[in-house]
């Protein structure tokens, strides 16, 4: 009799091992799977969910940048209670069942695009007497060609600590007409897989309004 109880442990222990390696074995698929699909392909899958992006123009901003067709603009009271300590970007867009939200804000900040170089070493400088809530894990200047003008963009990625848990960070910057537009695409750190490569896009896809070039 306990012959028999063991040997169906050991068979019930194999399925259950068997059954989590195909978990795993999809979960692998799927993960390489969403990391070959791109935003300027219309449609994406995030975590199973088909997502589409669109283009939106910002005309107060002079850009406009790809993003999933259900975000909207928060407003000022939500805006509010995301940034309770004030200094809250112009545009936060944002959307349900989804872990990201994109942050933009026309600074009064002039900088050059060809200062893009010297001034990301300040924000990173900035950026670092925040104190230990804040760690910094790249900061880096990319030309960013668009049509027949090449941009310089600033990129800094960080961690932040929200109440309870750790915000991955893409910060970016871009001079348009000498005045800078600062902007943020925010995740939690643990979804960083399925959102880096979206943010790095999103970023990518950034087209500067005609009347907006320097």
């Amino acid at each position: 009799m306990s012959q028999f109880v063991d040997e169906e442990i050991l068979k019930e222990k194999r399925r259950i091992q068997q059954e989590q390696a195909q978990l795993l074995e999809s979960e692998r698929k799927e993960t390489e799977s969403e990391k070959e699909e791109s935003i300027f392909d219309g449609v994406i899958t995030i975590e199973g969910q088909k997502v589409q992006f669109e283009r939106v123009e910002i005309p107060e901003l002079q850009i406009s940048i790809m993003m999933p067709d259900f975000f909207f603009l928060l407003s000022e009271e939500v805006k509010q209670y995301i940034y309770p300590a004030g200094n809250r970007p112009s545009h936060v867009y944002g959307g349900e069942n989804i872990y990201y939200q994109l942050s933009l804000s026309k600074t009064s900040h002039q900088v050059p695009d060809e200062g893009m170089v010297k001034f990301l070493p300040m924000a990173k400088k900035l950026m670092e007497v925040m104190g230990p809530k804040t760690k910094i894990l790249a900061a880096n200047v990319v030309k960013h060609p668009v049509e027949d003008t090449c941009y310089h963009v600033g990129i800094m990625e960080f961690i932040s600590q929200a109440v309870d848990m750790s915000i991955y960070n893409v910060m970016f910057y871009i001079s348009i007409n000498n005045q800078l537009l600062m902007g943020n695409i925010t995740f939690p750190y643990k979804k960083r897989n399925s959102y880096m490569k979206i943010a790095k896009e999103t970023i990518d896809s950034i087209i500067v309004l005609q009347g907006g070039e320097e």
